[in-house]
Parts: structure tokens; C-alpha cells; sequence
């Protein structure tokens, strides 16, 4: 393997470190709250040799100091994290989530709302 390939996986090895840390930092110290899914973007993934169709959730929701923010959910992104909470979300759906206060750019689903 050449050193770009390993410069590669080095860096996407410290990026799934740090998704899981922010993930597990919500789910530990996270503020828990209704949401509203706001909107869905879908786009085809070209990570792979076969594309698919990839969807971003995105959630409404009220911070502890009354303020409205929108997010993008960091779960359900697989099949198997929407079929925990129901077979799809749809634009409308109430939601649980939990949030990280100050960093509201990590939510996190909990639940049906």
C-alpha cells in the first residue's frame, strides 16, 4: 500500500473515533427533548462502485433556553436504525431526541416522540 492510501485510512480512521465520541457524549450528557422532522434530503452516495440513495434527516426542535434550532439527525442513517423507531420517518413526524447543550449540532434519536 502507498502512503497516500495510508494517509487515507488514517484519516477516516480519527474521523469514525470522533463521530463515535460526540455520539456517545450526547447519549451520556445529552438533553433529551421533542422534536419535529422539519425536512429530508436525498442524494445518491458515490462511495462505492454501486450508488445508492442516501437520506439526511433533519430535525426541529427547543433548546432549554426556548430558542428554535434545526439539526441533522446522526442517527437513523442504516435500515436498522429506522426500523427501531418505525419503518420510515416522514416529514412532520414527532420525535425524541437528545442534544448536547452549547453543541446543537449533535442530535441524536432516542425514540418516538
Amino acid at each position: 500500500m502507498n502512503i497516500i492510501g495510508i494517509i487515507i485510512l488514517s484519516l477516516l480512521g480519527v474521523g469514525i473515533i470522533v463521530a463515535l465520541y460526540w455520539f456517545v457524549m450526547v447519549k451520556i450528557k445529552g438533553v433529551e427533548t421533542d422534536g419535529v422532522i422539519s425536512r429530508i434530503e436525498e442524494y445518491e452516495s458515490s462511495s462505492s462502485d454501486a450508488p445508492a440513495m442516501v437520506k439526511e434527516y433533519y430535525v426541529k426542535f427547543k433548546i432549554q433556553d426556548g430558542k428554535s434550532v434545526e439539526s441533522k439527525l446522526s442517527n437513523p442513517t442504516r435500515p436498522s436504525d429506522l426500523l427501531k423507531f418505525g419503518s420510515s420517518l416522514a416529514v412532520g413526524d414527532r420525535i425524541r431526541i437528545k442534544y448536547l447543550p452549547g453543541k446543537e449540532v449533535f442530535v441524536v434519536m432516542v425514540g418516538n416522540g
